[in-house]
């Protein structure tokens, strides 16, 4: 059996297998065990996932109707992440939307027989018009919209509230009324909108039943081939099993170079609190 039995592939493990097939082999096909640290200093990046995880959970207990007043009592002391949340307070265009809403949302759907996952941060609907998927981000810099757009997890997030609409709203939702809104700490006044439509469906789709395809044909007796882009190897914890280094990149490098450069440092700390839910 290539793949564990009850395997569900999520946006996560699908931009593990687009980013470096080995990576994608290493990690859920063998389940190898390797202890290298995904970049350094390594307090700062464990510091930023908890405060990502408490700022995720305080925003769930909210959307469920907890009040306000009571949360604040959970905050703690950590000036960041009551940053975060004076700002969340402040984001009119979500707290102005009627409708229903779903916080930590998990869908499921078939994709080419295999069994695919998304857990939404929020999704609010407001029946007959319009459907938003919400997805906040608490790291910095804000990444280009351009490379925000081909990430699996927009692609798979927009694709799957298409997809199980007469399950989830009894009826489908046409792509041009669904849109997703990522929301980071490090401007929320600038949230990144991402409108669907029919044509991106599609191309989504088959974007994604490709993906699947090719991991359920590979031959776990041979080693999977290894990204061309070495860049990514610097914050992934195979390195070193590779022979791609041996030393973590540095969260400092987030804040240099051009945005190409910077794309491959942002992806391995958008996997480090994405999908909380799980």
């Amino acid at each position: 059996m290539l793949l564990p039995e009850g395997f569900a592939f999520t946006q996560a493990s699908l931009q593990d297998y687009a980013d470096c097939p080995r990576r994608f082999q290493l990690r859920y096909v063998v389940n190898q065990r390797w202890p290298a640290v995904e970049a350094e200093p390594l307090f700062e990046h464990e510091l930023s996932v908890r405060r990502g995880e408490r700022f995720h959970r305080l925003v769930e207990r909210h959307q469920l109707g907890v009040p306000t007043s009571q949360l604040e009592i959970l905050l703690g002391t950590d000036p960041t992440v009551r940053g975060w949340w004076q700002e969340y307070l402040g984001f009119a265009f979500l707290h102005s939307l009627s409708g229903n809403r779903y916080p930590e949302l998990r869908l499921s759907a078939d994709l080419g027989g295999a069994r695919v996952v998304a857990a939404l941060d929020l999704l609010v609907v407001q029946p007959g018009y319009h459907v938003y998927i919400f997805d906040w981000k608490t790291h910095a810099p804000v990444p280009r919209a351009g490379w925000l757009r081909e990430r699996v997890q927009t692609t798979l997030y927009l694709w799957m509230v298409a997809e199980v609409g007469p399950a989830l709203f009894g009826e489908w939702v046409e792509p041009e009324r669904i849109s997703m809104i990522y929301w980071f700490t490090a401007a929320p006044e600038a949230p990144l909108r991402f409108d669907y439509s029919s044509a991106w469906r599609v191309e989504s789709g088959a974007r994604l039943a490709g993906l699947v395809g090719e991991v359920l044909a590979g031959d776990q007796r041979l080693t999977w081939p290894l990204t061309a882009e070495q860049r990514r190897c610097r914050h992934c914890v195979f390195r070193s099993l590779c022979a791609r280094g041996v030393v973590a990149g540095s969260l400092a490098e987030l804040g240099v170079g051009v945005d190409g450069e910077r794309d491959f440092l942002l992806a391995a700390l958008f996997e480090a609190v994405d999908e909380v839910g799980f």
